[in-house]
């Protein structure tokens, strides 16, 4: 009897975010919220893995129910257990569709992997809501999130995070280029 493996889907999933694949895996006792972004210019930082090299098509997030001002979405290199420089970002971009996923193209971006990431959200308005998961601030501290707080909006060039003061980590995801089939 000879062995055939079966057909699948070779590569990597379509989506990378701080929640699954190589983010931290959210457990149990998270829940999803609507949270109304602290402040103007506020940033936070949420670190990913990518086992494989994947090249990136699109950033996207999952507004809330009400939406105001510009968002920028992007991802960071690590250095030291930190985000550092920004590689790739949205710039800014209006806020659109109340509880929707906004994704926004940007150019193709490879990402060398195995490595380590930072995704990256800021919002121009303290009355933006963004669809968030909900830990205490200790959690998120322990799951690695970062923060800052920007005299400009939009993400800056060198990031200089700190710990993270506040207890929600927004929903922000990598859309991948398409898989292979083999």
């Amino acid at each position: 009897m000879t062995y055939s493996p079966s057909v699948g889907v070779a590569g990597p999933p379509p989506v990378i975010s701080f929640f699954g694949r190589c983010g931290n895996s959210r457990n149990s006792s998270a829940m999803t919220t609507i949270w109304k972004w602290p402040l103007a210019k506020h940033i936070v930082y949420a670190p990913i893995f990518v086992d494989q090299t994947v090249t990136i098509t699109q950033i996207g997030w999952l507004n809330g129910a009400t939406v105001t001002g510009n968002g920028d979405a992007g991802i960071y290199s690590d250095v030291a257990g930190a985000p550092l420089t920004k590689l790739v970002s949205t710039g800014a971009t209006a806020l659109s569709g109340g509880t929707a996923v906004q994704a926004v193209d940007i150019a193709d971006y490879v990402l060398p992997g195995p490595a380590c990431y930072w995704l990256a959200f800021t919002a121009s308005s303290g009355d933006a809501y963004i669809t968030s998961w909900q830990e205490s601030v200790v959690t998120n501290i322990g799951l690695g999130l970062m923060a800052e707080t920007t005299a400009d909006f939009g993400l800056p060039a060198t990031a200089t995070p700190v710990a993270p003061t506040y207890q929600n980590c927004p929903v922000v995801a990598l859309l991948i280029s398409p898989r292979t089939v083999w």
